[in-house]
């Protein structure tokens, strides 16, 4: 039996929901024979669920059982079991198109989909790191796979960047959600609109990359605009809907900080300067760094992505090693794994 895994997880966090069930999650794992002692307890339920899924893949079975036997998560049952579906051929399935986005990055994604089902506040995350590092290829895969956050994706425009003047920020986002819920939106009706899109799944928030060199300047814009604005809007949207249900409103902003001459010296390299100007967010927003792809992450990857034909997973593996090897950074690896997988889908069709 094959299962879609993203959904399983969904469908798992969302029966054992909230830290005050996470001692049932954990029982439930240990019914499946799992090893509590293998699991990461300090994260949510949703992450315990991804963890267990990922790392045990071969107790998913008695997982599922278990779950299903467990009577007082019934109304769960139904989105447990679409979880789970017959496999159509033997063969390898076709890598979907976007799948090389689903490498790496376990541990943003993870935190996100945390967010994203768990959590319905105002979320600020920075996805920090060099050019090299990919920034646009993690943005992509949040709006490629949104469902899989059980969230709408939406980028904002250039035009959220104003130091000068706040309410530019908030006309940049009055577009947004005008062009979302295909009508006019004043700036005054902003809460109203993120009531309604808010209502049944969580709305993340894709900014784009900020234009210029971060500095304390464009620092108190983030926290102004980040830690500020954004949880006011989100704080009347939550009163407009009487203050119950709904999903998180989550800002995602890559931050890049820009090689300098003086980068070999460390009190004055960028990366120190940058993290340094976003000092003062921490306590309010999140920050990720963009972490250096390993081989274990591109072994990992091919298991799951041909999971169940050995054969596949060892000649994709042996490709995506090389492929590895003469790339010198994230980027550049992403570009051709895309092209990689694009290549192996045509020549199966």
């Amino acid at each position: 039996m094959a299962y879609d895994r993203a959904a399983l997880v969904r469908a798992l966090s969302a029966a054992y929901n909230g830290m005050e069930q996470k001692r049932e999650a954990l029982l439930l794992c240990e019914r499946a024979g799992i090893d509590l002692f293998s699991i990461n307890h300090d994260q949510s339920v949703q992450g315990i669920f991804d963890e267990v899924t990922r790392v045990h893949a071969a107790k998913i079975p008695k997982l599922v059982e278990c779950a299903l036997a467990d009577a007082r998560k019934a109304r769960h049952h139904e989105a447990i079991r679409a979880a789970c579906k017959p496999k159509a051929s033997a063969l390898p399935r076709h890598p979907a198109a976007n799948a090389y986005l689903r490498l790496d990055r376990h541990d943003i994604w993870s935190d996100l989909q945390s967010r994203s089902a768990n959590d319905p506040r105002a979320h600020a995350l920075l996805l920090c790191g060099a050019p090299e590092d990919g920034h646009q290829y993690f943005l992509n895969r949040v709006r490629a796979f949104e469902d899989d956050l059980g969230a709408r994706a939406l980028p904002v425009d250039s035009t959220v960047f104003n130091l000068r003047d706040a309410r530019k920020a908030l006309l940049a986002l009055r577009d947004v959600l005008a062009r979302e819920l295909g009508e006019d939106v004043a700036v005054d009706a902003l809460p109203d609109a993120i009531a309604r899109l808010t209502e049944d799944r969580s709305l993340i928030l894709i900014y784009p990359t900020y234009p210029e060199a971060l500095d304390a300047a464009h620092a108190r814009w983030l926290k102004a605009h980040h830690t500020d604005a954004i949880p006011e809007l989100y704080r009347q949207a939550v009163e407009r809907r009487g203050g119950a249900g709904g999903g998180a409103l989550i800002t995602l902003q890559p931050i890049v900080w820009r090689p300098r001459l003086w980068d070999w010296i460390e009190a004055l390299s960028a990366h120190r300067v940058t993290h340094g100007a976003l000092a003062p967010l921490e306590p309010q927003a999140t920050r990720h760094e963009l972490k250096r792809i390993e081989r274990s992450d591109i072994e990992m990857f091919f298991r799951e992505l041909y999971s169940g034909h050995p054969d596949a997973i060892d000649a994709a593996t042996s490709r995506g090693l090389k492929l590895y090897e003469a790339s010198d950074d994230a980027q550049s690896f992403f570009a051709r794994l895309q092209e990689l997988l694009s290549a192996a889908d045509a020549a199966q069709r």
